[in-house]
């Protein structure tokens, strides 16, 4: 009877390990895409259509930061402190440099795994960056 017992424990075990698993690399793949498609929110919401037709190209930050944040909680489905049941203490920090030919965004969060918990130790930390030229892809 007791290796009954152990079989079943060994399989919860096994199957925790491949949910796991699976999370990790489906999140890792949902971030990159939620990123890619958060950073073509913020350009496009905040390229200023006046400003290109008379030949200056700039992009106005807080409708782009209020864009991106937005598809990036709508494709995660995050609430509004970017955090669900997987993903706790996220950050969205959304750059766009001076001449304003680039725009980086960096997502930074803790994935919450259950072999973690059951052995008491802190989430996994996650953090992923990308950075975008619109100038060659949007105009």
């Amino acid at each position: 009877m007791p290796k009954v017992v152990y079989f079943i424990l060994l399989s919860l075990l096994l199957l925790i390990l491949m949910f796991d698993t699976y999370l990790y690399f489906s999140s890792v793949s949902n971030f990159r895409d939620a990123l890619d498609q958060a950073l073509d929110a913020a350009i496009i919401a905040g390229i200023d259509v006046q400003d290109s037709q008379h030949g200056k190209i700039s992009i106005e930050y807080n409708l782009a930061q209020e864009a991106a944040r937005t598809c990036l909680r709508e494709n995660l489905k995050l609430d509004e402190q970017l955090n669900n049941i997987f993903y706790t203490n996220s950050e969205f920090i959304l750059e766009i440099n001076s001449e304003g030919t680039l725009v980086q965004g960096k997502f930074t969060t803790k994935i919450q795994l259950l072999c973690l918990k059951m052995l008491n130790l802190p989430a996994l930390p996650y953090s992923i960056s990308k950075t975008q030229d619109y100038l060659s892809s949007y105009i």
